[in-house]
């Protein structure tokens, strides 16, 4: 089990093929940490698979350096670089397997987006009961408010009301007499 590996250094305008049977990236990142990762693939035979490539590379592209540096359209490097990757048995059962992959972290997004989504709408549904609530017991208030203010007036009338009637039966009672001075 190894690498192949499809990338820019700094400062380079060409590319590099090449390989490693160490999968833990330390071959790549000699090339300095500003180098460009177009593409890292795993493989079973990563040197027999890196010399398929630099076979197909020196018939379709520019060798500018060694055996291993290509000048190209970065678009069809990567695509040739892919294919030939593929065309072996073991690796495409091994993208089978990241494609399978992918496809169940796709589904589980997919789940967890929806989810979210639930949860926003329940934080929305609450958002607005809560408002809701608030509103009907303003409307509370506000009723019990009118009702005092019905009342205070009703009882205004009444001590008007009772105010005149009392008046009146008071000079009622009096308008018979009459005050005579001394």
């Amino acid at each position: 089990m190894g690498i192949i590996y499809f990338v820019q250094p700094p400062g380079c305008s060409h590319y590099k093929i090449g390989c490693s049977r160490d999968t833990t990236f330390t071959r790549v990142d000699s090339y300095g940490k500003t180098t460009r990762i177009i593409s890292i693939l795993k493989c079973e035979n990563p040197f027999e698979l890196e010399s398929e490539i630099k076979k197909r590379f020196n018939f379709l592209f520019t060798l500018v350096h060694g055996n291993e540096w290509f000048q190209g359209d970065e678009a069809d490097m990567l695509r040739e670089f892919h294919d030939v990757y593929l065309s072996t048995s073991a690796n495409r059962d091994e993208s089978r397997e990241r494609e399978k992959e992918i496809e169940r972290m796709q589904m589980h997004l997919a789940t967890l987006v929806a989810i979210n989504e639930d949860l926003k709408k329940a934080e929305e549904n609450r958002r607005l009961q809560k408002h809701a609530r608030q509103m009907m017991a303003e409307d509370l208030q506000i009723r019990q408010l009118e009702e005092k203010l019905e009342n205070t007036r009703n009882a205004r009338l009444l001590r008007e009301r009772f105010a005149k009637d009392v008046s009146q039966s008071t000079w009622d009672a009096f308008k018979g007499f009459s005050i005579k001075p001394k």
